[in-house]
């Protein structure tokens, strides 16, 4: 595919996702009003999650998932040193 033809595939997407969250989103607020805000965002990331190993298995990236994962635990348990962004 052509270079022109992916970033006009990308500005359309983008303002699709816009226009879709513009419209969506403000009945998914007024829906939602009775929830706590802490509420809302234990849900949104436990669900983001579920669908991170979900779409992750199906795609067949679970291996970079549990690799990644696993080497984060294990860089974090090794090192009381956290990197430095200077």
């Amino acid at each position: 595919m052509p270079k022109n033809n992916n970033f006009n595939k990308g500005i359309f997407l983008t303002a699709a996702g816009s226009i879709w969250w513009g419209l969506i989103g403000v009945i998914y607020f007024k829906y939602i009003a009775f929830a706590g805000h802490i509420e809302v965002v234990i849900h949104r990331s436990l669900w983001t999650t579920v669908m991170l190993v979900i779409t992750s298995i199906l795609f067949s990236k679970i291996n970079k998932l549990l690799s990644s994962i696993f080497f984060g635990l294990l860089w974090s348990s090794q090192s009381n040193n956290y990197p430095s962004f200077n």
